[in-house]
């Protein structure tokens, strides 16, 4: 990539930086959950699983917000990022990929189901090159592209379910069901890492 390197000294800068108060806006939460709804509705034959799983993530992005986890105003940064995003991307950039800075020291990124993409202020930080930060923002859409989300939320209520009909019934190896569940769980969540990774390195 052409640019150079976001300052790595710019991330000290800001670490301490006050953010505004965080103010809900009603009509981008109810434009959020119509957009999930759109999205996920043909996937979801159980309405009320469908439910849970839109309050779920609109909790999970206004619990951030509000806690002041998000940087606001750190236009600098986010420019960058976002051209950095943009180019990593290629054909399958949206303009609702944009980036959100979490004020956290860690070295990791995530994207949210309605395309934003939450890279952490240590990743900034830790990143020797646009490559590695490239690396994982690929890493991270190849678990959106993929749908890992809402596979892994599924495979959540599935496995509650197998529980609770055990005991419902009083299965006496009810136990055995929870643990063969659990263990189908994180086998799958070892799929969605080796799958994200094969679409970064035949993109």
């Amino acid at each position: 990539m052409g640019m150079p390197l976001f300052s790595q000294q710019a991330i000290h800068k800001f670490v301490a930086y006050s953010n505004e108060q965080y103010k809900p806006d009603t009509a981008v939460i109810r434009i959020r959950r119509d957009t999930l709804y759109k999205k996920y509705d043909p996937l979801f034959e159980n309405k009320t699983w469908l439910n849970d799983y839109v309050k779920v993530i609109l909790e999970d992005e206004e619990n951030m917000a509000s806690a002041g986890a998000v940087y606001k105003n750190w236009n600098e940064a986010a420019q960058y990022l976002n051209a950095v995003i943009k180019e990593a991307l290629g054909k399958d950039w949206k303009k609702n990929n944009e980036v959100q800075i979490v004020r956290n020291e860690e070295n990791n990124a995530f994207m949210f189901e309605d395309g934003k993409i939450y890279i952490f202020a240590g990743l900034i930080a830790a990143a020797n090159s646009e490559a590695e930060l490239a690396s994982t923002i690929g890493h991270e859409f190849g678990h959106y592209k993929s749908q890992h989300s809402y596979k892994n939320f599924m495979k959540h209520c599935e496995v509650k379910d197998k529980i609770n009909m055990a005991r419902l019934i009083r299965y006496p190896g009810s136990g055995l069901v929870a643990m063969s569940a659990n263990s189908d769980y994180y086998s799958n969540s070892r799929e969605n890492e080796t799958e994200a990774e094969t679409l970064v390195l035949t993109a």
